[in-house]
């Protein structure tokens, strides 16, 4: 679980209490990483070395992992963002076996959320990432390593999710969680998206419907 400590706290707040429960009922620890002091999780990591950026984004992966690796000997790991709400469908998929080429899986079962209206959404995203822990620690370091490099050159950093047509390792996975899971927009996202071309829909299946959610999580005010 990685956060900026910027979100807004009716939405973290929201968000962390569902990972909780999860995490209760399945029996899986949780590793907070944030740039502030956050009591949440088995273990909180306070990490404020870089500005608000996708660098900084990957490096608390990067040291969530590390934390993982050592404390907890975990195998297969799930990435968690502050600003989505996570169904437990979403925990139940099970990496195969390590191969040669690094998989990193996509739950592609997931929704834009505004407030106002669900938007589809089938990019992989890295808050529908899973993998072995491993090959995830490595890509990384290796990310990491050339954006300083890149830096010295005056380059841009790679935002793009592991496994994608880069320079990197690995190939990207997709599966479909029962029920999806809903990356909520705010005016404070880290990526910007545009939904004025965008089909939108107010309920979805027997997952959500905006009226029910906007009992759960009053946000925003102004709807």
């Amino acid at each position: 679980y990685y956060t900026d400590a910027v979100l807004d706290p009716v939405i973290a707040d929201y968000c962390r209490r569902r990972l909780k429960a999860i995490s209760l009922e399945k029996g899986i620890p949780i590793i907070s990483v944030s740039k502030d002091n956050l009591n949440f999780g088995n273990m909180s990591i306070k990490v404020d070395r870089l500005d608000r950026s996708h660098s900084e984004m990957f490096y608390q992966i990067h040291v969530g992992l590390l934390a993982a690796r050592k404390y907890f000997c975990a195998q297969q790991i799930f990435l968690c963002e502050h600003d989505v709400i996570y169904d437990p469908s979403h925990f139940d998929f099970e990496v195969p076996c390590v191969t040669a080429e690094p998989v990193f899986y996509y739950n592609c079962h997931k929704y834009y959320y505004d407030g106002r209206a669900f938007y589809r959404c089938e990019h992989p995203n890295l808050s529908g990432l899973t993998c072995h822990l491993d090959p995830l620690l490595s890509h990384l370091f290796l990310r990491l390593y050339r954006s300083f490099e890149l830096k010295q050159s005056k380059g841009g950093f790679c935002t793009s999710e592991p496994g994608g047509k880069d320079d990197y390792t690995g190939i990207r996975g997709l599966y479909y969680s029962r029920r999806p899971l809903i990356d909520i927009r705010h005016d404070n996202n880290l990526s910007r998206m545009d939904f004025s071309q965008e089909s939108s829909i107010t309920a979805i299946q027997d997952s959500y419907d905006v009226a029910t959610l906007r009992k759960e999580l009053p946000w925003p005010k102004s709807v």
